[in-house]
């Protein structure tokens, strides 16, 4: 029991690892699209996601990507993270980049040892900043499964295999195209950290919060103060304090006040709402984003703790 324990766990490592690798650093065909000069910033992201139930007409998009994959419907990819036995026994061509084509039946083997579904969607996703407005592409897509010990214990997710890969960052529907809406997603993500390993593009040094800071600046796109509701002109926003009342110095015969620091020395997390869509046509996913949060963090003195709080609202 203990040794079959220590090998599924092994299992897991290598096949949930490959979509968790980090490879943001290096050239792919899958990245490439982010050198065009509209683009300032860009980072990538592993994010899951589940849609069933999320709207009047649900689509099993988790149930269609397998049972696609498993008749060849559509087709199956894996990616230089995976093992060399994997990726000597199924590749199908000469790789050539981070994703390479795979026979279904390498799907159809790894699925028959798991039978229970997560419902979970895996993401490869790079979000980029064009022209002013936060985008996403969607690079692959890869269905996540339950995965359980012969005694019945679940001990997490893995995926088989990937699908719906998408290169080109242009490429999202046509008149004729079968596409369909799977639900709306609200995700908070500390880009910061995630710059560390995962940054593709970074202009002038800036953070995504601080470069959507500065275009609002510019008169570019709308943001709400959450705090009064109130719309923050342009003119005010990079001496936009970060509190409302100023710091009191001195005693009452002699005191003085100093200006509350800008409100960008303290933004952290930032939450993305996103519409999903998926075109069975073309076999590829995409989203727009038509909101996002910028998050604030701070000390506060008085309680000794440090307070998060979602600030602003900035609409594109």
């Amino acid at each position: 029991m203990k040794i079959s324990c220590i090998l599924l766990i092994a299992l897991l490592q290598t096949l949930v690892s490959p979509a968790q690798n980090q490879y943001g650093r290096q050239p792919y065909k899958y990245n490439s699209f982010i050198t065009r000069p509209g683009i300032t910033w860009a980072c990538e992201t592993y994010n899951t996601y589940e849609f069933d139930q999320q709207t009047d007409k649900p689509f099993d998009i988790h149930g269609y990507l397998i049972n696609a994959q498993k008749t060849g419907k559509i087709k199956s990819y894996l990616n230089t993270g995976f093992t060399p036995e994997d990726v000597n026994q199924w590749k199908t061509k000469k790789i050539t980049d981070y994703y390479f084509e795979i026979s279904k039946d390498y799907s159809n083997q790894k699925l028959q040892a798991f039978t229970d579904s997560t419902r979970l969607i895996e993401f490869h996703e790079i979000f980029y900043l064009q022209n002013h407005q936060l985008k996403s592409q969607v690079i692959s897509a890869a269905p996540q499964l339950k995965v359980f010990t012969s005694s019945g214990i679940y001990v997490g997710n893995t995926i088989s295999s990937f699908s719906s890969i998408n290169y080109y960052a242009t490429q999202k529907q046509n008149k004729k195209d079968k596409v369909i809406f799977l639900g709306s997603t609200s995700q908070t993500i500390n880009f910061d950290s995630m710059e560390t390993s995962l940054g593709l593009k970074k202009t002038y040094g800036r953070s995504l919060s601080l470069a959507l800071w500065y275009d609002l600046s510019k008169g570019f796109n709308k943001v709400i103060d959450l705090k009064t509701n109130d719309t923050v002109a342009s003119t005010l926003i990079m001496d936009f304090p970060a509190f409302d009342s100023s710091i009191v110095y001195g005693s009452n015969d002699s005191a003085y006040k100093v200006k509350s620091p800008p409100v960008y020395n303290y933004f952290s997390e930032i939450t993305v709402l996103q519409d999903w869509y998926y075109n069975q046509t073309k076999d590829i996913f995409f989203n727009k984003i038509p909101t996002v949060y910028l998050h604030i963090k701070y000390y506060d003195e008085r309680r000794a703790v440090y307070i998060s709080e979602k600030r602003f609202e900035i609409m594109f």
